[in-house]
């Protein structure tokens, strides 16, 4: 039973560092953020001004705060390059395919993630702000998850992660993920 126990611990180790960190302030994953991104504990830390208009909308809209701390995942972290490969981000992709080969942004878009366990149950529904190619031909992303616990969802996890974080035992806060894929794989993926 403890193996079984320890493999879903791993299948879901994103959303279990994300909880730890909104239920200990940051405190008790810091190998997990050294290793995944970094945190920003102000938006005016952030470094991107645009990015971080958008966030602090969001931050307003979803927690009704004008500044809260956030993890800024890398390209290179698990939880990026599970967005990476989720059907949810490629079917973005596929979707806005032509307009991206013309060099155009694709901005404020969302998904549910619900293709990967890990996925749903660390970001669930997250908004995909910008897709596009530079210049060399590689894809880049930024996708914003506010991690707020939504008050109308059904799920009975997020109602009691809700009941948590209104008694003041929870913060919320948010996350970037990164996403960065190379013009070699961006043509075997998407051509």
């Amino acid at each position: 039973m403890n193996s079984i126990n320890n493999l879903l611990l791993k299948t879901i180790n994103d959303a279990n560092e994300l909880w730890k960190m909104s239920s200990h302030n940051f405190r008790q994953s810091s190998s997990y953020t050294s290793n995944n991104g970094k945190i920003v504990f102000k938006l005016s830390d952030f470094p991107d001004k645009n990015l971080a208009s958008i966030i602090k909308n969001k931050l307003i809209e979803q927690l009704g705060v004008k500044d809260a701390p956030g993890m800024m995942f890398t390209p290179e972290s698990n939880l990026s390059q599970e967005i990476m490969n989720s059907k949810e981000f490629q079917k973005h992709v596929k979707k806005n395919l032509s307009e991206l080969i013309k060099g155009n942004v694709i901005e404020n878009s969302s998904t549910y993630f619900k293709s990967n366990i890990n996925l749903r149950l660390a970001l669930g529904h997250a908004d995909i702000l910008y897709t596009g190619l530079d210049k060399n031909g590689n894809l880049f992303s930024f996708v914003l998850d506010t991690y707020d616990f939504n008050k109308d969802d059904p799920n009975l996890a997020v109602q009691v992660a809700r009941s948590v974080s209104d008694s003041g035992l929870a913060a919320g806060y948010y996350t970037i993920n990164v996403i960065f894929i190379p013009n070699s794989q961006f043509k075997k993926l998407f051509f």
